[in-house]
């Protein structure tokens, strides 16, 4: 009892220092040009749909009580308590000091862009503390248990829309093993699925009640419909396809060709037709009137299109560039309405992050295992660990993750906007760096997991 209780003490000392240290190195966390924009709404009160609401309205919550830095706490504090819980679940369990819960927390990888104030690092903590609490709380049927739960869910469903059905395996896991569900047969399964989906509608129904609450303004951006429309063209092979490209869109309708050639040089990145070069060829915030000739041109080339979201599903695959650094807040050009608001709440300002050596050491430290980011890798591990608990007939938390991520990656190929950059799979790394820590758990210490 003495030696687990000492045990336990080490453990909450290492990560309450590691997340006071991570907070204090980088404290407001680091801001790029969408995190200024959530900034600015969430300090003004005033807010769009650009990026998804919930994350800008709890940023407003939080503010008053935390300072601008609240986000960057919340996404810290949840880190770092998942791996204070699962320590000493470790620790309750097995009493020997958990070593591999130090290298899973401090893995590169898990770490990656947990400094950035990011929907991308919301939707990854949050995550992970619900499947950390799936794991470590004995009886899954309390009700503070399932509020908790619940509410994290409605964040994570609602911090990244486009991929709100993501957690459907998770979430349906959690449910096939409760006391309601956990009797197993056909007719338990589709309840258990049944009730999962209705807690995401009703999670996303939820949070339009929210954002109606809060008058939250759509947003008019078009450039991500812009590319596909665009890449589809192109991937017909027919010179001519582009002149269906509407007039309308276009600032002068005779450059269609000069399109074709911007798009080329760069076919991986949507932005290009909001802030580069093909911005200046085309309308890039007329909003839903961009919908129907989007989908227009894709129901009219079906097969181009979905060979073009497959050429993107490959580079996506094969991508490794971390092209955010530890150590840089990114250079943005405020619009008036930014500056405006942070003029106005100036005290909470302080988003100049300098590097020092710690900062810097850890910049290196992140990208010392590059390798690692390429998505190909968690793809396959992902494949691999559903096949096997597939063909051993056990669905596991294991393979509810493995399943989470599969979908992600069938969503992030043929839905999401076209940009490959690996902070879009943070998530996929946490996860996935839990999943084989899962796997040590199974076989080293026979826990059906």
């Amino acid at each position: 009892m003495i030696l687990k209780n000492k045990y336990k003490v080490i453990m909450l000392v290492i990560w309450l220092f590691m997340a006071c240290c991570f907070y204090a190195l980088y404290s407001p966390g680091l801001l790029s040009p969408d995190s200024w924009d959530q900034l600015s709404q969430a300090l003004t009160g005033k807010f769009n749909n650009w990026q998804p609401a919930i994350m800008q309205i709890l940023w407003h919550w939080l503010i008053p009580v935390f300072g601008v830095s609240a986000l960057l706490l919340f996404h810290v504090a949840l880190y770092f308590l998942s791996l204070i819980l699962l320590s000493f679940w470790f620790i309750n369990r097995f009493r020997v000091f958990p070593v591999s819960i130090i290298l899973l927390g401090l893995f590169p990888t898990s770490l990656y862009v947990l400094m950035w104030v990011w929907k991308d690092v919301g939707f990854a903590v949050v995550l992970f503390i619900i499947v950390v609490q799936v794991l470590v709380v004995e009886n899954k049927n309390k009700f503070v248990h399932w509020v908790i739960l619940l509410m994290l869910f409605w964040y994570v469903i609602n911090v990244r829309i486009g991929n709100s059905f993501v957690v459907l395996p998770i979430l349906y896991y959690l449910i096939s093993k409760s006391y309601v569900f956990s009797t197993g047969g056909i007719k338990n399964r589709v309840y258990s699925f049944l009730t999962s989906i209705i807690i995401i509608v009703c999670s996303l129904v939820f949070q339009m009640l929210i954002n109606a609450y809060y008058d939250v303004k759509p947003n008019n951006a078009s450039h991500p419909y812009y590319i596909d429309m665009v890449a589809t063209l192109v991937q017909t092979g027919k010179p001519s396809a582009i002149n269906e490209f509407p007039d309308y869109l276009m600032k002068d309708p005779k450059k269609k060709d000069e399109l074709v050639i911007l798009y080329k040089k760069d076919p991986y990145w949507a932005d290009n037709f909001a802030w580069g070069p093909a911005s200046k060829l085309v309308y890039p915030n007329i909003g839903s009137k961009v919908v129907a000739p989007y989908l227009r041109i894709i129901s009219a080339h079906p097969l181009a299109y979905l060979e073009h979201r497959i050429y993107f599903g490959f580079y996506l695959l094969m991508t490794k560039s971390i092209v955010w650094s530890a150590i840089k807040t990114e250079d943005c050009s405020l619009n008036e309405y930014q500056k405006s608001a942070l003029n106005n709440n100036i005290k909470y300002i302080n988003t100049e992050i300098r590097g020092n050596m710690v900062t810097g050491f850890f910049d290196k430290y992140v990208n010392i295992l590059s390798f690692l980011y390429m998505p190909l890798i968690h793809f396959i591990f992902a494949v691999i660990t559903l096949c096997y608990f597939t063909y051993k007939r056990q669905f596991t938390l294991i393979s509810a993750i493995s399943s989470s991520i599969l979908l992600y990656f069938c969503i992030m190929f043929f839905f999401c906007p076209i940009i490959g950059e690996t902070r879009y799979f943070y998530w996929v790394y946490l996860l996935n760096n839990f999943n084989i820590w899962l796997l040590y758990m199974r076989f080293k210490y026979n826990i059906a997991v």
